[in-house]
């Protein structure tokens, strides 16, 4: 008996190891998200974190599937992180093989929690990566002989800041972020005619090569109406007000995957505004008449809050 109910206790044990090291086993994988004739690869990088325990293999997926565009979703720079992690990311991601490859960012709320967002955009500008934010929002480019509209929005944060990123007011009222979404997201991007107003503004890149020799001239409402329309924005949870615009991927992150996941029954256990049991922690969400809502898991590693059947991921889109 004694011998059995030892062989139970050792078993029970091994078992619960070998859960316990599946679940928290957290390597880079990549997901993929295929649309149309997928002529165009997009790399979608979100919530880096300043981290450098990625990084090799980030790279390695990235020089061994070379992406036509790389979109930076936000939580790129940390608030509490050094910097460095990130900045050696950006600095490799603007030197060969990648030098020539257009790369496009938007802000996340980390980035405006560390009270430094104006030098964060700078140094991601210092790289030649294009800031996607409320002075320059949208871009028309061409790849392949396609027409890509990429467009951009800062964290909803952008609100509780002023221009020098400095906080400035505690206390706003409950529903501050639908000033984001009036102010920001609509003003911007709810019709043709918005997109056009400040459509491939190219204040302060001039000397980017690889934007010069993308962008489409002479943008009208008609070419970006044939254009493949791609919106980057952190948040994924302003599902009703992405759903008004005329964006056929809306890519984002944000969740973190939703910290924790159980196999075939839970999708995420906890997201960032959208609390427990989140609707979209991660992957792909068709959210109206065509429209897909892509929620990267991320790449965030936090040893105090691990994640729990939730690899870190790279996500590549083609259409």
């Amino acid at each position: 008996m004694k011998k059995y109910k030892k062989f139970i206790l050792i078993t029970a044990l091994t078992v619960f190891i070998i859960l316990l090291f599946f679940a928290l086993y957290a390597p880079l994988v990549e997901k993929t998200y295929s649309f149309g004739k997928g002529n165009i690869k997009v790399a979608l990088i979100t919530d880096y974190h300043s981290a450098t325990l990625y990084y090799e293999s980030l790279v390695n997926k990235l020089i061994n599937n070379t992406p036509d565009i790389i979109l930076l979703g936000g939580d790129i720079i940390d608030d509490e992180e050094d910097v460095y992690g990130a900045e050696l990311l950006l600095k490799t991601l603007s030197e060969s093989p990648f030098s020539n490859i257009p790369k496009f960012y938007v802000t996340g709320n980390h980035e405006f929690w560390s009270n430094r967002v104006v030098e964060f955009k700078d140094l991601v500008k210092k790289y030649n990566i294009v800031v996607l934010d409320n002075l320059s929002p949208s871009f028309l480019i061409n790849i392949k002989d396609e027409n890509i509209l990429i467009s951009g929005i800062c964290d909803p944060y952008v609100i509780k800041y002023d221009n020098l990123g400095r906080f400035i007011k505690k206390d706003y009222e409950e529903n501050w972020q639908d000033k984001w979404v009036k102010d920001y997201l609509y003003n911007n991007f709810l019709t043709y005619d918005n997109i056009l107003k400040k459509i491939n503004n190219i204040n302060g890149y001039e000397n980017i090569l690889w934007l010069k020799n993308i962008i489409v001239e002479n943008a009208d409402i008609k070419k970006i109406e044939n254009s493949h329309k791609v919106l980057l924005t952190h948040r994924p949870e302003f599902v009703e007000s992405y759903s008004k615009l005329p964006y056929e991927y809306i890519l984002s992150g944000h969740t973190h995957g939703g910290q924790v996941n159980i196999p075939f029954i839970l999708n995420g256990l906890y997201a960032p505004n959208q609390g427990l049991f989140p609707k979209y922690a991660g992957g792909l969400y068709n959210i109206d008449n065509g429209k897909n809502l892509i929620v990267s898991r991320g790449l965030s590693f936090n040893p105090i809050m691990p994640r729990i059947f939730n690899k870190a991921e790279l996500v590549w889109v083609y259409f």
